[in-house]
């Protein structure tokens, strides 16, 4: 009776340890390379604006800019400045919680691009996603807009594209970069 009454316990602590432990919250790194089309010629279609289910999300305060020596899109970031169709505007990169959509918040793009108006949002439920909801004046007549959600498995590079500009995006729980960094 004593060794059931043991191993019992050992059970339920251990279901304890494990629920605690997946309620922490992780931390991602967010990376993006944002850059222009240079020889952008889209159809009238691409050029209509893209409608979705806007979700309003509260401004996120709690990030901390990423040091250029953490980024992982160095190489990709130097392809695309050294390419005749395409202008890098901003390599950016942030560590935040992977919240609930209910508790994300999201980042105006305009912090580090100026000419770019909206905001990018990452939230953690079964798994992570990215909404993208950017728009950027091309000239006098033409608004052009990024409206995506998109959802990302980490350590995953993934292309957003957009007629006049685009984003490579790549996700990363920090514990797997200080991972990297022990090697």
């Amino acid at each position: 009776m004593k060794l059931y009454k043991i191993v019992l316990l050992s059970f339920i602590f251990s279901i304890y340890s494990i629920a605690s432990f997946s309620l922490q919250a992780k931390e991602f790194q967010v990376e993006l390379l944002v850059f222009d089309h240079i020889y952008a010629s889209p159809s009238p279609e691409a050029q209509a604006k893209a409608k979705y289910d806007n979700f309003e999300y509260p401004r996120l305060v709690n990030f901390t800019d990423v040091n250029t020596e953490d980024l992982q899109l160095k190489e990709d970031a130097q392809r695309i400045k050294g390419s005749r169709n395409f202008r890098l505007l901003k390599h950016i990169s942030w560590i935040q919680e992977g919240l609930s959509k209910e508790e994300a918040g999201s980042i105006n793009i305009n912090r580090w691009i100026p000419g770019l108006e909206g905001t990018v949002a990452l939230y953690l439920n079964r798994y992570l996603h990215l909404d993208f909801n950017i728009e950027r004046s091309v000239d006098n007549n033409t608004v052009t807009l990024l409206n995506e959600k998109r959802r990302l498995r980490s350590k995953t590079t993934h292309y957003i594209d957009n007629p006049y500009f685009g984003i490579i995006a790549r996700i990363t729980a920090v514990e797997d970069i200080e991972k990297m960094r022990e090697e």
